[in-house]
């Protein structure tokens, strides 16, 4: 399982898939064939000052999305591979963008792709591209999760401390629905 996320506070190219990878990389699971494009790949870690990946020429991107689709099914030869990427409605159009081509490059490999987002808000950089992704995708299926009821809340509350007075969940179960409209994370 390769777990990454997406920063509400900074916009950083490819974040959520750099974090993913990361272990990997550190760890040294590449194959030859992977090793061989490891120059393209610490593209994805960049130093710190150095300028964003966003400025690189298209060429650049191109070998970076097909060594990130390389690695990728390189791993998943030898096994399945989850890859959860968590908030991407605050990921930058790039980053859209790498997913979009690892959904086309990936087709045949043991890989599994669960990415989170919030349609609801507003401000998220990426919604719209997201939901435009998700429609192109005819092996994708959106799962909506509605916000959980007052109710709910409180049954969440009440299974996070087992034995607190019945009075202090209703309690706290308000005052978390209020602050998280009802979001359960």
């Amino acid at each position: 399982v390769l777990a990454g996320s997406t920063d509400s506070e900074v916009s950083v190219p490819y974040e959520a898939i750099a974090q993913a990878l990361a272990p990997v990389m550190v760890a040294g699971h590449a194959t030859a064939a992977t090793e061989s494009r490891a120059d393209v790949l610490r593209r994805l870690f960049p130093a710190p000052g150095s300028a964003p990946t966003d400025a690189q020429p298209e060429f650049a991107r191109a070998e970076l999305f097909d060594a990130v689709a390389s690695l990728l099914g390189d791993l998943a030869r030898r096994r399945p591979v989850l890859v959860v990427l968590d908030d991407l409605h605050w990921a930058t159009p790039s980053s859209i963008r790498l997913l979009a081509h690892l959904a086309g490059r990936i087709t045949e490999a043991r890989v599994l792709v669960v990415a989170t987002t919030r349609p609801d808000d507003a401000t998220a950089p990426s919604r719209f591209e997201l939901g435009a992704l998700a429609r192109d995708l005819d092996r994708a299926d959106l799962v909506e999760l509605p916000a959980l009821d007052e109710h709910e809340v409180g049954e969440l509350v009440a299974a996070l401390r087992p034995g607190a007075p019945a009075s202090r969940v209703v309690e706290l179960a308000g005052v978390v629905h209020r602050e998280s409209g009802g979001n359960p994370f």
